[in-house]
């Protein structure tokens, strides 16, 4: 198994390319639940779009940017009620 990018050659072997990532939970939310997982989701979803500026291949980054920007939108949906996303939080407008 790779954890990582799995390259096949075309004498049938394979090379894996790990791939090294470290999500941090801040601030840490100790008691488990919906806002918990809710945070976490968040974080994941702007790390990749953070990511997406490191992509050489524009289209691929704008496409995965609005999936992305979708995807929070209706994670944010679940914010309590009063709360919101900052604008900025996902950035990767330059791409959009």
């Amino acid at each position: 198994m790779c954890d990582g990018l799995l390259i096949k050659l075309p004498s049938g072997g394979k090379i894996c390319f790990p791939i090294y990532y470290e999500l941090v939970e801040f601030p840490p939310i100790r008691d488990p639940g919906a806002l918990r997982d809710l945070l976490r989701d968040l974080t994941v979803l702007a790390t990749i779009d953070q990511l997406t500026t490191n992509l050489a291949n524009e289209q691929n980054g704008r496409q995965i940017t609005r999936s992305v920007q979708s995807a929070a939108a209706e994670a944010a949906k679940q914010l309590p009620e009063g709360v919101s996303l900052g604008d900025a939080t996902f950035g990767s407008q330059a791409r959009t």
